[in-house]
């Protein structure tokens, strides 16, 4: 993993870690950076270890290639900043999947971290990304190797054919939703007999005990709109100043309250302002526990570009509350197809039709949470399948 700040892929592996028996795996979770929200809630068993590169490449990670050329240039480092600057012509001149790899590549090339890359483990999963995908396949020493994608292929890599050589490494692929998993099979038929659906986790019953935590605020009397992510392009919450100016126009009340943080708060906030709606849409930042919002909302909209699966409309579900979503890998699987929320483009105008006809039609909106009521949501399966994968590399 990178980090553990609050994100989906992030609450997926704890919920994953929550519900293996300790007693049956010794896990060991590497971390780019040990910082984030989430790290006091891994369990104690789980050996927590920060991937240590020289500091050339830990600067780089941490201030980004162009700022740390402009560094070593103010500080007449001479022979780095050539060095630098003559990779980073290389690496630009390459196909963008072919720079990533080459990127990638020449950061674990300096990991100084010996225990790393001399243990040997029974089991190696790359959990998150392309980056740890690569680090798994090239330099980790495993019995049995997987990766996980949680992320829609568009939104994850240009031509996932570039990464053959790569994924030819593991024993198997794992995609959290089924839309995804028949996606990788469509782009990779190479690779079918590997691809897999691993099914989300979820722990209903926590979810709902955390929701009578506290109260959650909301701002007068109007209808309750939510949103949960990270603030960046991919999640779509830029669309949200012109839908609530739309929904304005219509003469519609309502609050809507957008839970995470990330670098497009402040172009966001700016558009909410050039469009007089700051008073109705509020950024709340990372909330540790979401839930009593989630089982407070009266309408929960999810309008992002593209997604794996997205659990934050998982746990819209769990609550049983109406649900909008665009076209995203994932959410024809959880709402049915559309029996159980509304499903429309991600398009400022048709998510504004969307929320207004269920703002004006409360049958639907009941309609939508009764079926989500009858949905069984409840699933562990995935630990099942987990621990299978452990029994594999110990057994060949």
């Amino acid at each position: 993993m990178d980090t553990m700040m609050c994100g989906g892929i992030e609450k997926s592996l704890l919920s994953l870690l929550n519900v293996l028996d300790n007693s049956s795996a010794d896990i060991t979770l590497l971390l780019n950076e040990d910082k984030g929200l989430f790290m006091k809630l891994i369990p104690e068993w789980v050996n927590v270890h920060k991937i240590a590169y020289s500091k050339n490449i830990s600067d780089e990670k941490r201030l980004g290639r162009k700022q740390l050329l402009k560094k070593n240039i103010r500080n007449l480092r001479i022979f780095h900043s050539l060095k630098q600057y003559l990779s980073l012509r290389k690496e630009n001149r390459k196909q963008e999947d072919d720079r990533l790899i080459h990127r990638y590549r020449r950061y674990h090339n300096e990991i100084i971290d010996d225990n790393i890359l001399s243990s040997h483990y029974d089991l190696a999963v790359a959990y998150a990304n392309i980056e740890q995908m690569i680090l798994v396949s090239d330099k980790i020493n495993a019995t049995r190797k997987i990766a996980f994608f949680h992320t829609e292929l568009d939104g994850l890599t240009k031509d996932i054919n570039r990464y053959c050589e790569i994924l030819s490494k593991f024993d198997t692929l794992y995609c959290v939703s089924e839309d995804l998993t028949l996606s990788l099979k469509n782009r990779l038929p190479d690779f079918n007999d590997r691809i897999k659906h691993f099914p989300h986790i979820f722990n209903t019953g926590m979810m709902k005990e955390w929701s009578e935590k506290f109260e959650a605020e909301w701002k007068g009397n109007g209808f309750k709109l939510l949103s949960v992510g990270r603030v960046q392009h991919q999640k779509g919450f830029d669309l949200i100043p012109d839908i609530a100016h739309n929904l304005r126009k219509s003469n519609i009340n309502f609050q809507w309250l957008i839970i995470g943080d990330g670098p497009m708060i402040k172009d966001i906030s700016k558009r909410l302002t050039e469009l007089n709606v700051h008073d109705c849409v509020t950024f709340c930042g990372i909330k540790e526990n979401p839930y009593p919002y989630f089982a407070s909302c009266d309408i929960y909209v999810q309008p992002s570009r593209y997604e794996g699966y997205c659990l934050t409309v998982a746990e819209a579900r769990v609550f049983a509350r109406p649900i909008i979503a665009t076209r995203f890998d994932g959410a024809n699987e959880q709402l049915e197809g559309g029996i159980c929320g509304k499903i429309v483009d991600c398009d400022i105008d048709q998510l504004s039709i969307a929320i207004k006809e269920l703002v004006d039609n409360p049958n639907l909106r009941a309609q939508y949470s009764n079926a989500l009521i009858r949905q069984k949501i409840n699933d562990t399966s995935g630990a099942d399948i987990f621990m299978e994968e452990v029994k594999k590399s110990i057994h060949p």
